[in-house]
């Protein structure tokens, strides 16, 4: 079942059937059926059409189902409970990071709070996971665990509080192998030199599974209680998803070389 979804999609672009109603049934199987006919020239006319039938039922079936489940806002009320919950320290559930009172009021939709503007943006970012250079990534927004494309819906227990940033950069991608391949691109970063950049889902992905720290002393810190970060296992090697370990701040070997100037910071 894997293999044939894989094969419609390589057909067609389901999102954009769920994301634009005017898109029907009859309009799937006709670019089915041509892709078919485009990509297999020698097969029999009603081959074709079989096959276009079969694969435009199996594909509509899934886009209905996507459409139906829709994105939902959550309410005030849902959004508060949230945020309750997740007191007396509400942090991002995926990397760790203490939301701040900015962030807090405006999420709450509280009548006196006041927008993020540029000046609250930080002065140094950590280049692994370059949070702060937009107004964005220090909000509290809501994330689906598991995403409405892959059929999450907006109850209370697929919610979540998430930082901007991990929101953003975690979109509907389930895994790091979601992410390309190859680094992000390389910049100097001072006593190590000329550091290749890892992918954003990368980091979120390693920090948000493991989900501790791994310092060898069995240090207690998790994502319910300190922000994490990751630094290589092998300090002479490449910050790669086989070469990650995650640290709190007390234990993390790159501590005093992460963060660095905003301004400095590539743009990705």
């Amino acid at each position: 079942m894997t293999w044939t979804s894989w094969f419609v999609d390589g057909l067609i672009d389901r999102s954009r059937y769920v994301h634009n109603r005017r898109l029907g049934y009859p309009q799937l199987y006709v670019e089915i059926q041509r892709q078919l006919r485009d990509q297999n020239p020698d097969l029999p006319v009603d081959e074709v059409r079989m096959a276009a039938s079969a694969l435009s039922e199996l594909a509509w079936e899934d886009i209905v189902r996507r459409r139906d489940i829709g994105r939902s806002s959550p309410s005030r009320s849902d959004r508060e409970e949230l945020w309750f919950a997740a007191e007396p320290h509400p942090r991002c559930y995926l990397c760790g990071y203490p939301f701040t009172a900015r962030a807090r009021d405006r999420y709450l939709e509280r009548r006196a709070a006041r927008p993020l503007t540029p000046e609250d943006l930080p002065l140094l970012v950590d280049f692994t996971r370059p949070r702060g250079m937009v107004t964005r990534d220090l909000g509290v927004e809501i994330d689906h665990v598991t995403a409405v494309s892959a059929g999450g819906r907006s109850y209370l227990a697929n919610l979540r509080l998430a930082c901007g940033w991990c929101n953003m950069v975690k979109g509907d991608r389930g895994t790091l192998y979601d992410a390309p391949a190859t680094f992000a691109g390389t910049m100097r970063i001072r006593d190590l030199g000329l550091v290749s950049l890892p992918q954003p889902l990368w980091v979120l992905r390693i920090v948000a599974t493991r989900g501790r720290c791994e310092h060898p002393s069995g240090c207690s810190a998790t994502l319910q209680s300190h922000e994490l970060y990751v630094a290589p296992r092998n300090l002479d090697g490449m910050l790669n998803p086989a070469n990650c370990r995650i640290y709190c701040s007390n234990h993390d070997p790159w501590a005093t070389i992460r963060f660095i100037g905003r301004d400095t910071m590539p743009r990705r």
